[in-house]
């Protein structure tokens, strides 16, 4: 956590000799948004250029100017969400609010909890996420090929609550943790006395 803003990588194929594959430095090039490194790298696979791809995901981190905060403000650093190549820690995809393949206005916040991934056919579809002004993100990953093809298609979606919009110091809603995701099945009832239909 307080460890600093970069992200390293050990190549241990061989257990008596093992090396540094690779560092991603957060502050510079495709990754200026990166801040101190809260979050896990998650393993996933995803639909990418029309195939099922294992890529690495992580959220973009804590802004130390959020120590003497007490309120909600926009901040610069750690406002991201990246997707890089796990054998060489290149960038593939980003969301962010100034720069990225997918650029979302009211992403201001540091997210420094863990992405959450949903899978239901063996790629990613959907990823979620909460930020440091309480607001939680849903992003919709390609599951077509075509989509899949081009970073600017990749994902969709973006801001689905608010929870930390009331600015006050009283009101003040911060996420430092990662949401939790339940499954629930959708059936359709009929109600044999009325003969309405309800889904639940």
């Amino acid at each position: 956590r307080r460890g600093g803003r970069n992200y390293y990588a050990l190549d241990v194929s061989d257990l008596d000799a093992p090396k540094l594959a690779w560092t991603i430095k957060g502050g510079s090039g495709d990754f200026a948004e990166l801040g101190q490194t809260w979050s896990k790298m998650l393993p996933v696979t995803v639909l990418w250029k029309g195939k099922q791809t294992d890529v690495l995901m992580f959220a973009g981190g804590y802004d130390t100017a959020e120590d003497d905060n007490a309120k909600r403000t926009t901040h610069s650093m750690g406002n991201a969400i990246y997707m890089v190549e796990p054998a060489t820690g290149k960038l593939l995809w980003k969301a962010s609010s100034s720069s990225g393949n997918l650029k979302l206005s009211e992403m201001t916040s540091g997210i420094v909890g863990d992405l959450v991934p949903a899978d239901n056919d063996g790629d990613v579809d959907t990823l979620y996420a909460a930020d440091l002004g309480g607001r939680i993100w849903r992003l919709d990953l390609a599951q077509e090929d075509d989509l899949s093809n081009s970073p600017a298609t990749f994902a969709t979606g973006g801001l689905i609550a608010d929870l930390g919009k009331d600015e006050t110091e009283a009101n003040n809603v911060r996420f430092f943790s990662t949401p939790d995701l339940t499954y629930s099945s959708r059936d359709t009832f009929l109600d044999k006395t009325t003969g309405a239909s309800y889904s639940a």
